[in-house]
């Protein structure tokens, strides 16, 4: 079983990967736009990086409430760099967000079959 820590080294993993994909297959022509794709995921590295304290921590709370600051501040955006730097944070602590919701559902789930098996073989001693 993986650990949500081993989740989010995968995920920032393949982000740079992406990354890497990207520079490696670059041309003259589309040297702007594969920029803009690598700054797009690191951006989102930067974002599951900055959250992944408070996820690990099991405060998903915390994380909750830094993608509805993120929100209020993308829906107040005037300006395109700020909107896709924000569209690229919320991305990222997004799926931090559902991974560490679902670390924790599992852990709860875990440990309720661990007490229901640990009372039945007290009964049977």
């Amino acid at each position: 079983m993986l650990t949500l820590q081993q989740i989010i080294n995968e995920r920032i993993s393949f982000l740079k990967a992406l990354i890497n994909n990207n520079n490696s297959h670059r041309t003259t022509n589309n040297n702007k736009a594969e920029e803009e794709k690598n700054k797009t995921f690191q951006l989102e590295i930067d974002a599951i990086r900055s959250a992944v304290a408070a996820a690990a921590a099991g405060d998903i709370e915390e994380v909750e409430a830094i993608i509805a600051e993120k929100k209020a501040l993308l829906k107040n955006s005037n300006d395109v760099h700020e909107f896709d730097r924000l569209s690229a944070e919320l991305e990222g602590l997004e799926w931090l967000s559902q991974r560490s919701k679902w670390a924790a559902a599992y852990f709860i789930s875990a440990l309720l079959l661990y007490k229901v098996f640990s009372s039945y073989r007290s009964r049977d001693i």
